[in-house]
């Protein structure tokens, strides 16, 4: 039997009051194993973003558990959650946006990740080491999915959410990148959430869809 590292039961959330309230989750259970694959789809605006920032801290549930690792998230204090916050990423469509563009990429992954090699973290991902002095508007939509990619496994993480990153990537691209988790899966040991429309990727990465 596989041990649990994600478990979410009952979750819930809601926006605004009174007669402008809205449910965006109801009820979401779902479960996720150590090096698993588990792909996320539903229609748009029914709530995968804002899933994927509660399952990593960002953002507040109305109700229900998110047990990670057997601790439930939703209820720890500011100081429990930054011991734990580094072991969960979560890497946005939006990938320009994510990135300072005031800060060299050497400078962003220094930031990222103190103690490791740059140079060794952008190999990863076929960079060329060039690229480290270059600045995030210098980059492809490509090179820069890459990178956040790079910054978010720099941190060893346990869970690693991606949520429609591959949006408006070419198919060359999106196989780069997926051989890049699957190999970093297999070394590091993670849980992956894909969030995406492109079924053709969920299909051929995941272990099993959950429809929303």
């Amino acid at each position: 039997m596989k041990s649990e590292l994600l478990v979410v039961s009952q979750l819930n959330k809601a926006y605004g009051v009174g007669e402008q309230k809205k449910q965006i989750l109801k009820d979401v259970s779902f479960s996720l194993s150590f090096n698993e694959t588990l792909g996320i789809r539903g229609a748009s605006g029914i709530g995968k973003s804002t899933l994927a920032r509660i399952l990593v801290g960002l953002e507040q549930a109305d109700g229900g558990t998110v047990l990670f690792e057997g601790k439930d998230i939703l209820v720890m204090s500011p100081s429990e959650m930054k011991k734990v916050r580094p072991g969960l990423q979560l890497v946005f469509q939006n990938y320009r946006k994510a990135l300072n563009p005031y800060m060299r990429i050497s400078g962003i992954l220094k930031e990222a990740a103190p103690g490791k090699n740059p140079l060794d973290l952008m190999e990863k991902v076929g960079l060329e080491a060039s690229f480290l002095q270059k600045y995030p508007s210098q980059l492809s939509g490509g090179q820069a999915q890459r990178l956040n990619i790079i910054r978010a496994l720099a941190m060893d993480p346990k869970l690693l959410i991606l949520d429609e990153a591959t949006s408006g990537l070419d198919a060359k691209t999106i196989e780069e990148l997926m051989q890049t988790l699957k190999k970093s899966q297999e070394t590091i040991g993670f849980g992956l959430i894909i969030i995406s429309h492109d079924l053709k990727v969920m299909e051929k990465e995941c272990t099993r869809l959950f429809e929303m």
